[in-house]
């Protein structure tokens, strides 16, 4: 199932479709390794583990268990580590502040405190923190993995590099390729009329030649947004196109309070239990009281929060993209959060950004046809 967040019934009129949010889910099933059976294993020294994917969860997986005396083979097929981080859409980066993105033996120095680094500033210190523990000398770049299979106590892992195969056996294998390894795109009818370019977003590499193209951006989560506000900026008639309405978070509550210390903080947290419930199956204890009894307060707050965040998005009003009443605030932070700075808004009132609400039928051929861009 498409994981896109939005689609609209129209002729498309544009010279360009982007996608967003469009990324199939990893394979699973491939064994993946209790993390707890490892700990405390410095009396297993021989043991090897396979780790595949040498982007931040691989390369942190490969330094925790180095640490604990494990042998460690990281499979990555790309030539570089990093993952996503290597390279993406124009003008990508995080959308949390630094410090609550960070390897917490590695602090994230080159960007400043409460800034939101861009993705070349991210990938050079996840760079600094593979030369700093010496992790590359143990990752075997270009090299894909081809199965896992569980034999007894083992796997076996085969192996492809270049037309070269080969089967190694391990005691673990550690599954580390992420969410977003590959992007998927929708089988719209009658695609090939369409003259225009159609792309994903991790394609939207360059603005050049933008400048008066119709673009149309299909999503609603960040890297939508970001797409949208490059193709403006670009000159671009931008339209971008969403299938239900969420909220935005602020970098900052009430243009004051950075958003970490509400929602990444222990009295954060206690709001939302009060306002949702203890985590499943957690014991019964002060949290399942504060829920039962306290619910209404705590609704109450976040109905405060709601209004807070529509009004500092100027989302107060009862259009069909304003999430006020069509959505929770809580659920759509934890589930796909987008924080936001004011650019789509500005974009949407100053009418540089068309923002509509539906669904794609079918993609046509244009009216008037527009030669897409260049190949980035």
């Amino acid at each position: 199932q498409l994981l896109f967040s939005s689609i609209i019934k129209m002729a498309s009129r544009s010279s360009i479709v982007l996608l967003s949010r469009c990324w199939s889910q990893p394979p699973v099933g491939l064994g993946l390794a209790s993390l707890l059976q490892l700990r405390g294993a410095s009396t297993q020294s021989q043991k090897r583990v396979c780790i595949i994917g040498a982007g931040v969860a691989g390369l942190q997986t490969a330094r925790a268990l180095r640490a604990q005396g494990f042998q460690t083979t990281v499979f990555e097929s790309t030539g570089d580590i990093g993952g996503v981080w290597q390279s993406n859409y124009v003008n990508f980066g995080l959308q949390v502040p630094r410090q609550v993105y960070e390897f917490p033996d590695f602090p994230f120095a080159r960007a400043k405190w409460n800034s939101y680094p861009k993705g070349t500033e991210v990938f050079q210190y996840i760079q600094d923190y593979a030369q700093h523990f010496d992790l590359k000398r143990h990752i075997r770049f270009n090299t894909s993995v081809k199965q896992v299979q569980s034999d007894k106590d083992t796997w076996k892992v085969t192996i492809q590099t270049n037309d070269q195969k080969e089967t190694q056996t391990f005691d673990y294998c550690v599954v580390s390729t992420g969410m977003y390894i590959n992007p998927n795109m929708p089988n719209w009818s009658d695609r090939s009329r369409f003259q225009g370019k159609i792309f994903h977003s991790s394609d939207f590499t360059s603005l050049d030649g933008l400048a008066g193209k119709k673009v149309v951006v299909i999503g609603n989560g960040k890297s939508a947004v970001d797409c949208a506000v490059n193709a403006s900026t670009a000159g671009a008639k931008t339209t971008l196109l969403s299938r239900n309405a969420h909220w935005p978070t602020p970098r900052k509550i009430a243009n004051l309070i950075e958003l970490q210390y509400i929602f990444y903080s222990r009295f954060g947290q206690a709001l939302i239990v009060g306002h949702k419930g203890p985590m499943p199956d957690a014991a019964a204890n002060y949290d399942t009281l504060m829920y039962q009894f306290g619910w209404p307060v705590f609704a109450a707050i976040f109905k405060v929060v709601e209004v807070l965040f529509a009004a500092q998005f100027r989302q107060l009003n009862k259009s069909e993209l304003s999430p006020f009443g069509k959505a929770d605030v809580v659920e759509d932070f934890y589930s796909a959060p987008q924080v936001m700075d004011y650019s789509l808004r500005d974009a949407v009132k100053a009418g540089t950004i068309k923002w509509l609400k539906g669904e794609v039928f079918e993609v046509t051929q244009p009216t008037n046809p527009i030669p897409s861009i260049p190949e980035a």
